[in-house]
C-alpha cells in the first residue's frame, strides 16, 4: 500500500512538522520518495508532547539537512524562513528576547541558535510607525481586595484587563491611524475554570458589552455520550437507557417506530432481552439480527483487551471520529482515549472499572479533566 501511494503522490507536504510523533514520521517516510517531501515547522511551537509529539525528529532533520545554498550534491536541503511578515516590530523583538533567554541553557536539545531569531519583515507603507513595546502585567493572587465580580477568584486581572480595553476603545489608534475597534481586541486564556464569565462581568462593569459561550462538559458532549452508550452496552447490555441510546444513534440508526415494535412484543424484562427475543422470532429482520450479533461479538473482546485498545478499535470499526461534527468533537474523543490509557496504567483496569469511574463522575456532577491545560484555549468576545 505504501509503495502504491509513493508513486501516486506527486508531492507530500507536511505542516506543523515539529508536532509529529514517531509513527506519523514512519508513515510519511513510507509514502514519500527521496525528492518529493516538503516539511514546515518551528521547534519553538512544539506543544503536543501529551500526544507523543517528538520535536527531536524535527531537530535532527534540521541539524542534518544542509542549507539549500550548500546542498548541490545532497538529496536533502533546508530553507530557513526567518522573516516574519505578520507581526509588528515590537512583537518580533519581544519574542526574540523571550526565546533567547528561555533556550539559553537548552541549545543542544532544542538546537536553537542565533540564526533561529525572527527577522522583522512586515511591509509598511511609508515610514515605519513608532515601535510599540509589549506590555506585561503580573498580578498576585494574594492581598487582592476588589469590590467586583472578580473578587471571588482572588485576582485583579479581570477588572484591570477590562479597564485597559476601555482605554484602548476610548481613543487609542492602530499603527494605521484608524481607531481601535472591538474586533481588534481578543482575550485569550489557557482554561476556562469559570473565568470566562468573570471576565465578561468585568467588561460589562466598565460599560463594554461582551458575550461568551460556556463550554459543554466533556461527558455531556454528543460524541462522548455516544461512546458512553456503546461502552456501557458492551459492559452490561441490560442497562436500558444506554442500549436504547446506542440503537437510536447514527451508528445503528434504529427509528423510533422500529424501537416501538420491539417494545410492543410480549417479552417481559429488560430491553436487551426483548431485542434478542424479537430478533429470534423475526429472523427476516436483518437489521436487528446484525445489531445483536455485533453487540455479542464486541462483548467478547471486553475480557481480552485493554480499555484504551478497545476504544481505539471501536473508533476505527464504527468510524466514530467521522461522526463528530467539529474538530473539538474529535479532540474530545482523543481525550476519552487518553483518559482510558491513563486508567489502564493505574492500579485499576478493565472496561467495567473504567465505566464505573465514569458513571461515578457523572453521579457527582464532575467531568474528565484535560491533561493539556495549556492548549485548552478559550476566549471572550467583546
Amino acid at each position: 500500500l505504501a509503495k502504491y501511494y509513493r508513486e501516486e503522490f506527486e508531492a507530500v507536504y507536511i505542516d506543523e512538522f515539529q508536532d509529529i510523533n514517531e509513527m506519523q514520521n514512519k508513515i510519511f517516510s513510507a509514502i514519500s520518495r527521496e525528492n518529493n517531501r516538503f516539511m514546515v515547522g518551528d521547534i519553538k511551537q512544539s506543544i503536543y508532547g501529551f500526544r507523543n509529539a517528538k520535536p527531536e525528529i524535527f531537530k535532527n532533520m534540521k541539524s542534518s539537512f544542509p542549507d539549500i545554498s550548500l546542498a548541490e550534491n545532497s538529496p536533502f536541503a533546508s530553507v530557513f524562513m526567518s522573516k516574519n511578515f505578520r507581526c509588528d516590530r515590537g512583537i518580533v523583538d519581544f519574542v526574540n528576547s523571550v526565546f533567547d533567554s528561555a533556550f539559553e541553557l537548552t541549545k543542544e536539545s532544542i538546537a536553537y541558535t542565533a540564526d533561529d531569531r525572527l527577522v522583522f519583515g512586515k511591509i509598511s507603507e511609508g515610514e515605519e510607525p513608532p515601535v510599540r513595546q509589549v506590555e506585561i502585567q503580573l498580578f498576585s493572587k494574594k492581598n487582592v481586595l476588589l469590590n467586583t465580580p472578580c473578587e471571588k477568584h482572588g485576582q485583579a486581572s479581570p477588572i484591570s484587563v477590562a479597564l485597559k480595553i476601555k482605554k484602548l476603545l476610548d481613543g487609542e489608534t492602530l499603527n494605521s491611524g484608524k481607531p481601535i475597534k472591538k474586533s481588534d481586541i481578543a482575550i485569550l486564556m489557557r482554561k476556562d475554570n469559570g473565568r470566562i464569565e468573570v471576565y465578561g462581568e468585568a467588561l460589562r462593569a466598565v460599560g463594554i458589552s461582551a458575550s461568551y459561550q460556556k463550554k459543554s462538559k466533556l461527558l455531556h458532549t454528543p460524541e462522548i455520550r455516544l461512546m458512553l452508550c456503546l461502552l456501557n452496552t458492551l459492559d452490561n447490555p441490560r442497562r436500558d437507557i444506554y442500549l436504547a441510546g446506542l440503537m437510536l444513534s447514527p451508528v445503528f440508526d434504529f427509528t423510533p417506530d422500529e424501537m416501538l415494535a420491539v417494545k410492543n412484543s410480549e417479552v417481559e424484562g429488560c430491553l436487551w432481552d426483548e431485542v434478542r427475543k424479537y430478533s429470534e422470532e423475526h429472523r427476516d429482520n436483518e437489521k436487528l439480527s446484525s445489531f445483536v450479533k455485533t453487540v455479542t461479538k464486541y462483548r467478547s473482546f471486553v475480557e481480552c483487551m485493554k480499555t484504551d485498545a478497545l476504544i481505539a478499535r471501536l473508533y476505527n470499526d464504527f468510524h466514530i471520529p467521522s461522526l463528530a461534527k467539529s474538530q473539538s468533537g474529535k479532540e474530545n474523543l482523543l481525550l476519552l482515549l487518553n483518559s482510558a490509557k491513563s486508567f489502564e496504567s493505574s492500579s485499576y483496569s478493565g472496561l467495567h472499572s473504567f465505566i464505573n469511574s465514569i458513571n461515578t463522575l457523572l453521579l457527582h456532577g464532575k467531568d474528565i479533566e484535560s491533561e493539556n491545560e495549556e492548549t485548552d484555549e478559550d476566549a471572550v468576545k467583546i
